[in-house]
């Protein structure tokens, strides 16, 4: 991490990511498919977004270029992904 970012952003985004991922793998019957194409999905998103995106803007809500769903957009957005997994794969 660069001395400008607090370590506070992009943990809070990594452990709601965890979750989201820990919320697929229990959704998901316990398989590791959708957490892993989650996660597969979210690199190659961010991979491929990252040489046409320059982030401007305070980093607490669009995120960072190293991390980029530590903002409060991304955090959102995790939370609005989780939402839909659980109303999709959860099966009631």
């Amino acid at each position: 991490l660069g001395a400008d970012i607090p370590w506070c952003w992009p943990a809070m985004g990594l452990l709601l990511f965890g979750a989201l991922l820990a919320v697929a793998y229990i959704v998901s019957g316990r398989s590791m498919w959708l957490p892993g194409g989650l996660h597969a999905g979210g690199i190659l998103v961010t991979q491929s977004v990252r040489p046409f995106v320059e982030y401007k803007g305070s980093g607490w809500l669009i995120g960072y270029r190293s991390f980029p769903m530590c903002g409060l957009t991304g955090i959102i957005a995790m939370i609005i992904l989780c939402v839909c997994v659980v109303l999709f794969f959860s099966g009631d």
